[in-house]
């Protein structure tokens, strides 16, 4: 099961992920975390990246951002 908790800054996506992923036990993959490790000019490709190779790896995940571009 892939779940994406996608929403405006501040409504509470990260702290919603972390209790959905102490239930569920699924890996969750914070978007925020990985954008603001590269420079803007990197950032979207890195977060695609990461995306991808985050649900390769897990069959069930939680994804939580504010990044639309990153589920296409």
């Amino acid at each position: 099961m892939k779940i994406m908790i996608i929403g405006s800054s501040g409504s509470g996506k990260s702290t919603f992920a972390r209790e959905l992923g102490k239930i569920t036990s699924y890996p969750i993959l914070h978007l925020d975390k990985v954008f603001h490790k590269y420079p803007s000019e990197i950032a979207r490709e890195k977060l695609r990246e990461a995306t991808r190779i985050f649900i390769f790896q897990n069959e069930n995940v939680i994804i939580d951002g504010n990044y639309g571009s990153t589920i296409r």
